[in-house]
C-alpha cells in the first residue's frame, strides 16, 4: 500500500484501519520507515494506525524476501515517478477535453458528449462519454 508522502490524513488511519482489520491473524504489516532513515516527516496518523496490526518496520535498505529482492528507495522513487507521469497525463487529457469542447461550440452535455465521442476523446477510464459523466467531469475539473 503506498500512500502519498507529503499526505498525513485521517482517510491514511481509515484505510489503515480497514486493511489491518482484515489482515489473516498470521499477517504481518511490513512499514518501511523512511522518516528513521532519512529524518523524513513522518505521517502522524500512522503509527496510531499501525498500533492496530502485527507490524514489522524496516529500514529502507535493499532486501531479499522469499527470493524477490525489494529495495524501498528505488520501488518509492519510481512511485513518485508514476505519479508525477499521471499528473502529467491529466493534465494533457484536460487540455485535450477543453480544446475539443471549446472548439466544437456545443451547447448541451448530450451534444458535447457526443462531440467527444466521434473526435475519439475518451473519458480517464477509457470510457465513452454521456451526458453525465461530463456534468461530473466538468465539476471536478472546475471546467464550465
Amino acid at each position: 500500500m503506498d500512500f502519498a508522502s507529503d499526505r498525513s490524513d485521517k482517510e491514511t488511519y481509515a484505510a489503515l484501519k480497514d486493511v489491518t482489520a482484515e489482515m489473516p491473524s498470521d499477517a504481518c504489516f511490513v512499514f518501511v520507515n523512511f522518516s528513521r532513515a532519512y529524518g523524513w516527516r513522518q505521517n502522524r496518523h500512522l503509527p496510531a494506525a499501525l498500533a492496530l496490526a502485527k507490524t514489522m518496520m524496516l529500514d529502507p535498505d535493499p532486501l531479499v524476501i522469499e527470493g524477490f529482492s525489494f529495495d524501498p528507495v528505488s520501488h518509492f522513487r519510481s512511485w513518485k515517478e508514476r505519479e508525477q507521469k499521471f499528473r502529467e497525463n491529466q493534465l494533457r487529457h484536460l487540455l485535450a477535453v477543453s480544446t475539443a469542447l471549446k472548439e466544437s461550440g456545443m451547447k448541451t452535455l448530450a451534444e458535447q458528449a457526443e462531440h467527444l465521442n466521434k473526435a475519439e476523446i475518451l473519458t480517464r477510464n477509457c470510457r465513452k462519454w454521456n451526458a453525465d459523466n461530463l456534468r461530473k467531469f466538468k465539476k471536478s475539473s472546475a471546467l464550465k
